[in-house]
């Protein structure tokens, strides 16, 4: 989840280079919403950047990508960005939902 972060397009065609070998052809992908929209009122032009050089190497290779967008909630997380928290904390408490009793 946190690969938008550290992007290194290499490190991405060395992973896609070796599942077009091992016969994939389809590769989900997770746009974590707080690297394409860091602000309220703003968007990453890096962020965009680099979906368009993942998209242009996923094509070269003949691969498609199954992008999911701004993923607000997965495996227990809460992956909204920041600001949209109510007061900007990310601490456990607000990031986790509650482990089950």
């Amino acid at each position: 989840m946190y690969w938008w972060k550290g992007f290194d397009l290499i490190e991405a065609a060395e992973d896609f280079e070796k599942l077009r070998c091992f016969g994939f052809n389809l590769i989900r992908i997770f746009l974590l919403w707080e690297d394409f929209q860091p602000r309220v009122d703003a968007v990453s032009t890096q962020s965009l950047d680099h979906l368009r050089q993942l998209a242009d190497l996923a094509d070269k290779l003949g691969l498609k990508l199954m992008i999911t967008f701004f993923c607000g909630h997965m495996s227990g997380v809460n992956w909204m960005p920041e600001w949209m928290l109510s007061n900007g904390n990310t601490s456990r408490g607000f990031r986790f939902m509650p482990m089950a009793a």
